[in-house]
């Protein structure tokens, strides 16, 4: 896609009201007008985010830096495992030092970072180690995402490798580190918010959250907030799309479901990040930082659709489904099958036209 064509589309989608801009591929940091893209979603008054493998961040800090002047918000970096062989069988490469440093230099940068784990049974149990990383990077990470797959895509693992959300939870809440921080009903479904424009199948997320303070010990979000009084707000808040049902409405119901406990810890936090300092990762995840982090972090766990598993309604709410050129609806648009597969349900034609 040329940079005149991604303009004017990014141009139509301000006119429609779109604040946000996820920039995904692919890999998008190999574009050669990656640095123009991210500047001219920015001209626009829109938020550009960067998913990537974070191969060319990690190699090259002035990559990084330039994409911040150009106006990056936040860097979604795949990072499934610390084990190298594991990364070999995932992602065929053992880029894991590579991905530590991409993460070392956006965080650097102060650019919001967001560390994703695909997770299979190749790696489940370094979940939880997984999020004492996210933890220990301070409060430029505010949220790790764990996600399985099913069994399309490149993940044509056996079926006994493939995980799913509530393995996911069980290896987060019974490991040793977090069985006395969080219990299952920490975790909540994330709620559709019409007015937002954002309609979501509660089985597709559950989110939860962690606090971690200058001591190193940490609780889990629900110690702060009411989920159960702002879900109510929420739903008693589904018609009017207007400024203020969108944003002060809102704002207001978040504001009211936390307990007063945990302004301190917010005015500090945001000083913790105002005030960051340069941290260092080892190859092998060790952060060393000028001080301890302090940091407020969602946990999203998320289920995808997969052919075994139908749920039309999840289908009909789902921001990345495809529909192919034959109609056929293909669950999930991050598990659609290689279409090198002899097997594939997405032809070459389909593929390029979605």
């Amino acid at each position: 896609i040329t940079l005149q064509d991604l303009t004017s589309r990014l141009t139509r989608l301000k006119k429609a009201g779109v604040r946000d801009v996820i920039l995904f591929g692919g890999e998008p940091s190999i574009h050669p007008e990656i640095i123009a893209i991210v500047r001219t979603a920015k001209k626009l008054g829109m938020k550009p985010t960067l998913i990537t493998n974070g191969y060319l961040l990690g190699k090259d800090r002035q990559f990084v830096r330039k994409l911040k002047k150009a106006g990056l918000r936040q860097v979604n970096i795949q990072f499934d495992t610390f084990n190298r062989d594991v990364h070999q069988q995932l992602r065929g490469n053992d880029y894991v030092d590579v991905k530590l440093k991409a993460i070392e230099n956006v965080i650097n940068e102060k650019i919001d970072c967001e560390p994703i784990m695909t997770v299979t049974a190749l790696n489940l149990q370094e979940v939880p180690k997984i999020l004492d990383f996210a933890l220990s990077l301070g409060p430029y990470v505010k949220e790790v995402l764990f996600q399985g797959v099913v069994d399309e895509g490149r993940y044509l693992l056996d079926s006994h490798k493939i995980i799913d959300r509530e393995e996911i939870l069980h290896a987060l809440v019974n490991s040793h580190h977090y069985k006395h921080v969080f219990q299952k009903s920490d975790f909540w479904p994330v709620p559709g918010v019409y007015s937002w424009g954002l309609y979501m199948h509660p089985d597709c997320v559950i989110m939860g959250g962690v606090l971690q303070h200058r001591n190193k010990s940490v609780q889990s979000l629900t110690h702060y907030a009411h989920f159960e009084k702002l879900y109510k707000a929420i739903q008693k808040n589904q018609t009017k799309k207007n400024f203020f049902t969108k944003y002060v409405h809102f704002g207001f119901h978040i504001l009211k479901s936390l307990k007063l406990s945990i302004i301190p810890f917010f005015i500090a936090l945001l000083k913790d990040k105002f005030f960051h300092k340069d941290i260092t990762i080892s190859e092998t995840g060790v952060v060393t930082s000028p001080q301890t982090p302090r940091t407020l972090t969602i946990i999203a766990i998320e289920a995808y659709n997969s052919a075994k598993f139908q749920d039309i309604e999840k289908t009909t709410l789902c921001l990345t489904k495809q529909v192919l050129h034959d109609t056929e609806v293909c669950a999930c648009v991050y598990n659609s099958r290689n279409k090198e597969h002899p097997n594939s349900r997405v032809s070459v034609k389909a593929r390029n036209e979605i």
